[in-house]
């Protein structure tokens, strides 16, 4: 029996019954849109249907003059809104009668100018009828009500909206775009590499895989990919190199193969070994993407795509499936025929055709080695799967309903072997020693909770039958997030390797950001949420910054998009906490953490299309919040040395001493301290006047102009209650030149 879910979604307030609206809105009588599509009977209650409110979903109704969907709570807010309004008018003494004519003759009130703006007042334009009466729409008359509403509850002055503020930096980055230059992955075709590298090279490749990339999604047994794959192109593997293996060995038989230097490909050269080897090396240099040119990893993957259909049509379904995710895995860090969407289907349906998502007593093997390796199969594949549904908001391809597999082993691949009757999972690493697949459970764990958020915040799935209320499943979440977090492996000794475990932060981060951050769950944050929001994307910007510093951002598209919709959240935080009258961040932190983010863009340009509509919006963006709400002002102030005197001495009676030692200071003492140990943050200020002159213009703005192929699912870039959720508007900035480089069946660069 389904149970009521508590309400999240901030209702609006009802008006006052002494005070009504002298003229009320018509309000549509019919089902809402919901109970319509369910063929259920709809009780049309306002501001939203018992079943709407039983769901926790907005209830939306078909608007009778345009029939297009708008929350039915909306035609109550208006009103409500509108009753406030006039309660202040009249405590004001203003007489408002006038208005109580008909609505077409009411003329449009001005813009109202953003504090700190160049532009000038404008008229708007009425349309007249051909007998000259005024037939202004009176969505445009409420559009002004609503702006003046804002303007006299903020206290800074403000009445633009921030999903307006994105849309017009959208709009005017697509105007200039045409002027920038901007170098992108598919803009060259690569070809394939001829040789392989030096046995020495190859062996550096594969520790910087097995390390970065294997010990998050462990696609391969170390061991047997060293058996079936290395050795028979290069000989026995050299000893003393870490594979993930800094506290452990890698020991493996190499029968009779002689040591190879510099193999040759020939005729003879088995495919399946070519394959992995090659597409190995190109995730392997992807990691460190920053640190290669773009074509060393293209040159790979286009090498082991001549020797992909052996691999595919393996006799052994297993090693297919693991073709599959390794050529996936690639395709998130860069773009690639086919698409990673594309890709990951032939994963999700090879996973399911061979039952890896349940096990039951008709399938489980009774081999140890085998079952581990279909456990692991299955949950690499559903780590790739929940990671780009969830940035992606599409649902997920294995329902967790379906799923009936438990975790594999955490021991260490040296100890998993061929044994019979054996559950690996069910033992634990001898004398304390840790592996790897510690840092893989830690992922497969945070991809549970991210998809659990995903369902809960995003898709409106019933809540858990252990939980009485929603509010105590959002408790319950946040407290298992922390706990994840506390309990992820920290140093080498944990993990066995050199992972850079700063993207377990930056997991933590983006989770909390899913949880708080605007959406169709949370339409209005609390002040709470925007302080939890400010510090989940200013916690995002900082680790991709940290990573940026050392040159191991290896998913260029995921980290545009995470930095693109942190960047947006965090000025969308400081922007509407100043209007509630908080200021939740300081300038300097402000400039520091904007510059950041830009500085990263900036570096992924030409590595990922998105880049530069990302960069280029966020920077507009970011200038404008600045302005508006900084009031501008240098961040470095000069401290005169008498001012410094007068504050040691006002501090406290017993450091009065200090300012005769103050005194004998040189006066231009700040000044040589500035230049030597503090750096201004230069934070661009591009031309705001023709910004804050197109925000104040009327809200119908072409979003998708800025896009060079709009989505199915674009918004329809009008600022209007139809907008469920302000996330959606800031994942179709990155999501329109990352569908079309990474997703498609026919993106990516490279020869087709």
């Amino acid at each position: 029996m389904k149970r009521k879910m508590e309400e999240d979604i901030p209702t609006p307030t009802e008006p006052p019954s002494a005070k009504q609206p002298r003229q009320s809105m018509a309000r549509s009588v019919s089902a809402c849109v919901r109970c319509r599509k369910r063929k259920s009977k709809c009780d049309q209650k306002f501001p939203s249907c018992s079943r709407c409110l039983a769901a926790g979903v907005v209830c939306m109704g078909l608007d009778a003059a345009t029939k297009r969907e708008i929350p039915r709570s909306y035609v109550s807010h208006l009103e409500s809104r509108i009753a406030a309004l006039e309660g202040k008018l009249d405590d004001a003494g203003i007489d408002y009668s006038d208005l109580d004519t008909p609505a077409a003759s009411v003329p449009i009130p001005k813009p109202i100018q953003t504090t700190g703006t160049a532009t000038t007042p404008t008229t708007s334009s009425t349309a007249t009828h051909e007998d000259g009466k005024n037939t202004a729409p009176v969505a445009d008359l409420m559009e002004n009500v609503e702006k003046a509403s804002r303007a006299s509850h903020s206290s800074t002055g403000q009445d633009l909206s921030f999903a307006k503020l994105l849309l017009t930096a959208v709009k005017l980055r697509a105007k200039t775009k045409s002027d920038r230059t901007t170098p992108t992955t598919t803009q060259t075709q690569y070809e394939a590499c001829k040789t392989l590298p030096s046995k020495r090279d190859a062996e550096k490749r594969l520790s910087q895989y097995f390390c970065q990339a294997n010990s998050q999604i462990p696609i391969f047994h170390r061991e047997l990919f060293i058996k079936n794959y290395f050795v028979p192109i290069y000989g026995p593997f050299s000893p003393g190199i870490s594979l993930a293996s800094d506290y452990t060995t890698v020991e493996v038989d190499a029968g009779e193969a002689q040591p190879v230097e510099q193999p040759i490909i020939t005729s003879d050269t088995p495919q399946i070994p070519l394959y992995f080897l090659f597409i190995v090396f190109g995730c392997a240099t992807s990691v460190h993407q920053q640190l290669y040119p773009a074509g060393v990893s293209e040159s790979y993957h286009q090498a082991a795509m001549e020797h992909i259909d052996s691999a595919f049509a393996s006799a052994n379904r297993l090693e297919a499936l693991q073709a599959m995710l390794v050529l996936c895995l690639f395709s998130i860090m860069r773009p690639t025929v086919p698409g990673v969407w594309y890709t990951l289907s032939m994963a999700l349906r090879l996973c399911i055709d061979l039952g890896l998502h349940i096990e039951t007593s008709n399938n489980r093997v009774t081999d140890g080695f085998d079952l581990d390796m279909r456990r692991r199969l299955f949950w690499c594949t559903y780590m790739l799967d929940r990671q780009i549904c969830v940035y992606l908001g599409r649902p997920f391809g294995i329902p967790e309903d379906s799923i009936r597999v438990p975790f594999f082993s955490e021991l260490d691949d040296s100890l998993i072997v061929p044994r019979n009757n054996v559950d690996y999972s069910l033992m634990t690493s001898p004398g304390g020693i840790k592996s790897y697949k510690y840092i893989s459970l830690a992922f497969a764990r945070v991809r549970q909770i991210q998809a659990e958020i995903q369902r809960m915040m995003f898709e409106f799935t019933e809540i858990p039958r252990r939980f009485a209320t929603f509010a105590d499943w959002f408790q319950d979440v946040c407290t298992r997030l922390d706990e994840w977090m506390d309990s992820c492996p920290n140093t080498n000794l944990q993990t066995n390797c050199g992972f850079t475990t700063t993207f377990f932060a930056l997991n933590y981060h983006q989770s909390r950001l899913l949880l708080y951050g605007v959406g169709p769950k949370n339409p209005s944050p609390s002040a709470y949420s925007l302080e939890c929001v400010l510090e989940a994307s200013k916690g995002i910007m900082t680790k991709y910054h940290s990573l940026h510093q050392i040159m191991s951002i290896n998913y260029t598209w995921v980290a545009v998009h995470n930095l693109f919709i942190a960047g947006t959240c965090f000025l969308y935080a400081v922007y509407n906490s100043l209007v509630s009258g908080q200021q939740l961040i300081s300038r300097e932190d402000y400039e520091t953490v904007s510059k950041q983010c830009v500085v990263v863009l900036d570096s992924l340009i030409g590595r990922c299309n998105a880049a530069q509509v990302c960069h280029d919006t966020f920077e507009l963006l970011s200038a404008a919040v600045f302005k508006m709400c900084f009031k501008g002002g240098s961040v470095l102030r000069k401290v005169s040395k008498d001012g410094l005197v007068e504050v040691i001495q006002n501090h406290d009676k017993r450091f009065s001493h200090l300012g005769a030692l103050v005194e004998q200071v040189p006066d231009n003492w700040n000044d040589d301290r500035r230049k030597k140990h503090q750096k201004p943050v230069e934070v661009p200020v591009p031309d705001l006047d023709d910004f804050f002159k197109e925000a104040q213009n009327p809200p119908n703005m072409e979003m998708t102009a800025s896009l060079e192929e709009p989505l199915p699912y674009a918004y329809s870039g009008e600022v209007s209650p139809q907008q469920e959720d302000l996330y959606s508007l800031m994942s179709e900035v990155p999501l329109g030149s990352i569908w079309d480089q990474y997703f498609k069946e026919g993106a990516g660069g490279g020869p087709r």
